[in-house]
Formats: structure tokens, sequence, C-alpha cells
């Protein structure tokens, strides 16, 4: 606007900054009271200032919010690792917990096997136990019958001689009578 009307635009600066009667219009130049150079002069530095300090403050931010970025980047890169690295550490645990457990379920499916192989080893041996003193009772019984055996087969041995003796004895017996019914009748 000031470089197509530049008096409109002259005229609108001076109104905003300073009173009416402190600056004059000419045709190419403006007139001012004393002091109001010193004012203007003081208000272009206080907006100067103000504007450095504007754009100062916006760099600062901008700057501020570039290296925030950068740092947010990289705390998130780092956050990530570290989630990564704990949820493969989570992994690893977790597995090493199922596998002592499955071990530590086996080891007790171990102890129950053998405890129940033990009392069933128990009750067998108690079973064969019962059997062995039966048997060496039966062996007892079979042996004192063998040995009756023994004594019946010699008793029987000894009354088949005695019997077989004495069939010989009748023979001998019957031909001696038979000898002497002879020699009688001979006589």
């Amino acid at each position: 606007m000031w470089r197509d009307k530049p008096r409109m635009f002259a005229e609108k600066a001076c109104h905003k900054c300073l009173e009416k009667e402190k600056f004059a219009l000419g045709k190419t130049k403006i007139f001012f009271r004393t002091g109001q150079v010193a004012l203007l002069e003081r208000i272009r530095v206080e907006t100067l200032s103000a504007s450095a300090i504007l754009i100062q403050s916006c760099w600062r931010g901008f700057v501020a919010r570039r290296k925030f970025l950068v740092l947010r980047k990289s705390l998130l890169t780092i956050q990530l690792r570290y989630e990564k690295s704990a949820v493969i550490i989570q992994k690893y645990w977790r597995g090493y917990l199922v596998r002592r457990a499955s071990i530590e379920r086996r080891k007790k499916i171990v102890l129950v096997q053998c405890c129940v192989r033990r009392w069933l080893a128990r009750r067998r041996l108690r079973e064969l136990k019962i059997e062995s003193r039966s048997v060496l009772h039966l062996q007892k019984l079979n042996t004192g019958l063998e040995n009756k055996i023994i004594d019946l087969k010699m008793k029987l041995d000894l009354m088949t001689a005695e019997r077989n003796r004495l069939a010989r004895a009748e023979v001998t017996l019957e031909k001696l009578r038979a000898e002497m019914g002879i020699l009688e009748a001979e006589r």
C-alpha cells in the first residue's frame, strides 16, 4: 500500500503513532514538532526490538522444536530398542520358566512313577514271600512225601523180594514135596 498511495500511508502511520497537532504533511515531506522524531525513533527502536525479540523467539522456538523432534525421534528409537530388548528378555524368561516347570513336572512324574513301582514291587515281594512260604511248605510236604514214597518203595521192593523168595521157596517146596511123594512112593 505504501508504494501505491504513499501520502495516504504516511498520513495513516502518523495518525496511528502521533497526535494530529504534533505533525504536518507537506507535498513531499512530513514536518514534526520538537521531540517527535525522538519519539518516533524510540517507537521504531522499540518496534524493531520487539520484532527482533519476536523473530528470535520464533527462531529459538523453531530450533527448540526441531531439537525436540530430533530428541523425541532418538528417544523413541531408544525406547523401541528397549521394548524389543524387553520383549526378547521376557520371551527367554518365559521360555526358561516353562522349561523349568516342565522339568519340575517331569521330576514329579518320575517320583510318582518311582513310588508306584516301589509300592507294586513291595506288594509283589509280599506275594512272592507268601508264595515262597507256601512253596517251602509244599517242598517240606513234598520232601516228606518223597521220603514216604522212598520208604514205601523200599518196603514194596522188600515185599516184592520177599514174595519172589516165597514164590521160589514154594516152587522149591512143591518140587521137594513132589520128590518126597516120589520117594515115599518108591519106598
